[in-house]
């Protein structure tokens, strides 16, 4: 499960990025790479959100994922957690 993730993750990150033509691996950097700023990342939030049905991703959570990698890290770890909690 955590590749697909990882994979959907990677493509919402693709298609919202401002700066198109790169070579997406997971130390690619959000912002200096892919040109990604407040605002946009505001809607990558909100679109992966939307998509994993995830509640808010805290803004504490979002200011720690710089790459790829550690947004696709983020959203395994906060599913993993929403499903525990679900368990509970």
């Amino acid at each position: 499960m955590d590749d697909t993730v990882r994979k959907e993750v990677r493509r919402l990150i693709e298609q919202l990025a401002p700066v198109r033509d790169v070579d997406i691996s997971p130390s690619t950097e959000l912002g200096v790479d892919l040109g990604y700023e407040s605002l946009r990342l505001m809607e990558l939030a909100t679109a992966i959100e939307d998509h994993f049905k995830l509640d808010e991703i805290t803004e504490d959570d979002a200011a720690e994922a710089d790459t790829v990698g550690e947004v696709e890290d983020l959203v395994v770890r906060l599913l993993n957690e929403q499903h525990v909690g679900s368990e509970a």
